[in-house]
């Protein structure tokens, strides 16, 4: 298959993760890296390497999902459509986002958030 067995989602196989090539075709298709799966890791870009890791962590179907600065490095764009993807993620059941982000758009995102200032303690919370 195209995408199961290639480097970056072969490696997600080898550790267990079991999942469907369709299902990884269109993660990676809404993220905008469907045509670099079969890449080593290494040649991946950073944004690139981003995505994939998305993709990997939500073919194993996770109830709660960390996110630390997802978005960092992406274009509008990148960022836009990791933003949609997380969104839908969310609204197919009952689960849960931890995002860490520096952005502030990224963070109006979120339903709830807390702010912590430069020595990590709570700044805000919305609730």
């Amino acid at each position: 298959p195209p995408f199961g067995r290639g480097v970056i989602l072969g490696s997600a196989a080898a550790a267990g993760a079991v999942y469907e090539d369709r299902r990884a075709e269109e993660l990676a298709a809404a993220l905008g890296v469907a045509t670099v799966l079969d890449r080593e890791l290494a040649r991946l870009s950073g944004g690139e390497a981003q995505r994939v890791a998305l993709v990997r962590a939500l073919l194993v179907e996770p109830t709660v999902l960390l996110l630390d600065e997802p978005t960092s490095g992406l274009d509008p764009a990148a960022r836009d459509a990791l933003l949609a993807l997380v969104q839908a993620w969310l609204e197919e059941g009952e689960r849960a986002l931890v995002l860490v982000t520096h952005d502030d758009e990224v963070g109006a995102f979120a339903a709830r958030s807390l702010t912590l200032d430069a020595a990590g303690e709570a700044a805000g919370a919305n609730d």
